[in-house]
């Protein structure tokens, strides 16, 4: 085989000609052969792999004895264990819950990040995704061994695997040649990954089909993130087909049932995130997409009867596992501190007592970062202010936030490669100070706890700084990406939603004005880190923009953050002020 890939051409390899079907068994049944003559693939057992070295702490074993015989998936039924990543403390590690058990088992346990967790058919293996070696690549736990081995080999972004029903290769997204597109790779890793996207939107969230034959997935060809479906017989990105073709949704995270007849994905509209069930016949859609749920990262169960999806935010998130059928029962399978994402549902139960064999500390994580504070000697205000050094009008914060706002800036300063919060445009507001047009009082600069980053970074010439739009809950908020450093891919990854424009609301066109701006017309290129989600590892929250945002530039506030540690507005206000001089200020309005 891998001779006869060196003897194809570009456009070949492309088509990715794929192997006879034949009769066997879904999960023994060959899946990828590229191009012709048409092949039948033997499968091949994986070699055995060799464990990375990696820094303190140690990573994760799960170690089954060698008399012990893994269990089989049962595809007949809704058990099985779903395997997950949590965002905690700043990074995230994957877990892995057997249904109808109330812990999940901690899979990783490495101080960069983990995630993107896919299933093998015969659930042995473990595909995923991490930059624990500088930059993000694809590994593969072995449960038997316990041990984990790196798949793929090249600088760029490699992420989102999703495996082919015979366990013998795996499609994944990658940002290779400055594009994100899909590749092909086998699971030993002895032949080199094979393009199979070259559009020059973005692809990503790759899903291989139970036959085998199709791979669905997430584009922007089209000018806004739909699903498209790929026939493997014909794999030309011509080929390619809109499934769910809408312009009122953002769509993502396809997921076929085990079955084929139907296909779940995630999709937002008007600030909700919602799961979506396809119906298909001989993979083409067969009647609209209906809700089945509230949430994100739809995954089936065995039996493809239920789905699992996560719900909440990055405080406090859900695995949600409801039936197709009625989706308005929905019992809570897991409740945990922290961002779930990327569920991945298989039949295999895993053996009782693994979790004992886990060498996972936790008593050993530190946290992010130690808020000291200082007594202020005052009975009445407990806290003073701190002095920060940043270029800052007025530089000072409360004593219960600097510190966490300094390990911020220098967490920025190592993921990023460059000081975005070494200058902000204000910090602490005097008491006297006045709101602005459709803005309130309680202004949380005013005790200390917020900053303004210096709001030019995204409107720029040629901007370091990215805004995407995301509205929730019927407020709108912005999400805020820094350009990094170093464009190796050892920093960030690629972004994937459109950035939003605000300097069209200026254009000749008044409808950009009444908008507020519009959507970029393309993703920018590069490696891009999402400071939203750090600066809330840190305590540090977005602000929804006002009401009056898209006529007034002040109102837009995508530089704005604060950290009011779940405090009233007037509680933090006596922490620095006595009761009096509050009321002073309120009665000389």
């Amino acid at each position: 085989v891998i001779l006869l890939l060196g003897l194809l051409s570009g456009q070949e390899q492309r088509a990715l000609n794929v192997a006879a079907r034949g009769e066997s068994d879904p999960l023994t049944r060959p899946a990828v052969a590229p191009l012709l003559p048409k092949m039948t693939l033997t499968p091949t057992p994986l070699p055995s792999p060799t464990p990375t070295a990696t820094p303190s702490p140690t990573p994760v074993t799960i170690v089954i004895d060698s008399g012990d015989a893994w269990p089989t998936p049962d595809p007949l039924n809704k058990g099985g264990s779903v395997a997950f990543s949590l965002r905690q403390n700043g990074n995230s590690d994957l877990y892995a819950l057997t249904m109808g058990r109330s812990t999940p088992i901690r899979l990783t346990d490495h101080p960069a990040g983990d995630r993107d967790p896919a299933w093998s058919p015969d659930g042995r293996y473990l595909a995923y995704a991490s930059n624990r070696d500088g930059n993000w690549e694809l590994y593969i736990l072995d449960f038997r061994t316990g041990q984990q081995r790196r798949l793929t080999q090249d600088p760029a972004f490699d992420g989102g695997p999703s495996w082919s029903p015979d366990g013998q290769w795996l499609v994944f997204e990658s940002y290779r040649e400055e594009n994100l597109d899909l590749y092909i790779i086998a699971a030993d890793g002895q032949s080199p990954p094979i393009r199979l996207t070259e559009n020059q939107a973005q692809d990503f969230s790759p899903a291989w089909s139970p036959d085998g034959r199709h791979v669905a997935f997430t584009s922007w060809r089209d000018g806004n993130p739909d699903i498209f479906l790929m026939d493997l017989d014909s794999a030309y990105d011509e080929r390619a087909i809109n499934i769910s073709n809408t312009l009122q949704r953002h769509e993502d995270h396809p997921a076929f049932a085990p079955d084929g007849q139907q296909l779940a994905f995630h999709g937002r509209s008007d600030g909700l995130d919602l799961i979506y069930a396809l119906p298909l016949k001989e993979y083409r859609p067969d009647g609209p997409a209906f809700s089945v749920g509230q949430g994100r990262h739809p995954s089936w169960s065995p039996d493809g009867s239920s789905l699992v999806f996560a719900h909440g935010d990055g405080r406090q998130s859900y695995i949600i596992a409801s039936s197709v059928e009625s989706w308005n029962v929905a019992p809570q399978a897991f409740a945990g501190q922290g961002l779930v994402e990327d569920l991945s549902w298989s039949g295999i139960i895993l053996p009782r007592g693994a979790e004992n064999r886990l060498t996972v500390d936790e008593a050993r994580e530190e946290p992010l970062f130690q808020e000291r504070m200082n007594d202020t000697g005052d009975e009445f205000a407990s806290f003073m202010l701190q002095e920060v050094e940043v270029d800052a009008p007025a530089p000072y914060l409360s004593d219960r936030v600097d510190d966490s706002f300094l390990a911020l800036r220098q967490r920025v300063v190592d993921e990023a490669g460059w000081d975005f919060l070494g200058r902000v445009d204000n910090m602490f507001a005097f008491l006297t100070s006045g709101p602005l047009p459709g803005d309130t009082s309680e202004n949380w600069n005013k005790a200390a706890r917020a900053f303004d980053f210096y709001y030019r970074f995204p409107i720029s010439v040629d901007p370091q700084v990215e805004i995407v739009r995301e509205d929730l809950n019927s407020e709108t908020y912005w999400r805020v990406y820094l350009k990094t450093a170093q464009q190796d891919g050892s920093q960030g990854e690629p972004m994937r939603q459109l950035p939003w424009d605000f300097t069209a609301r200026y254009d000749a066109d008044p409808l950009y004005y009444d908008q507020g701006g519009k959507p970029k017309e393309v993703l920018p290129a590069g490696y891009y880190l999402d400071f939203t989600a750090l600066a809330e590892d840190y305590g540090w929250q977005r602000a929804p923009a006002l009401a009056n945002w898209r006529t007034f530039f002040h109102g837009i506030r995508y530089w704005h953050f604060e950290n009011r540690h779940n405090l009233q507005w007037l509680e933090a206000m006596l922490e620095l002020y006595t009761a009096d001089e509050l009321a002073q200020v309120s009665r000389s309005r």
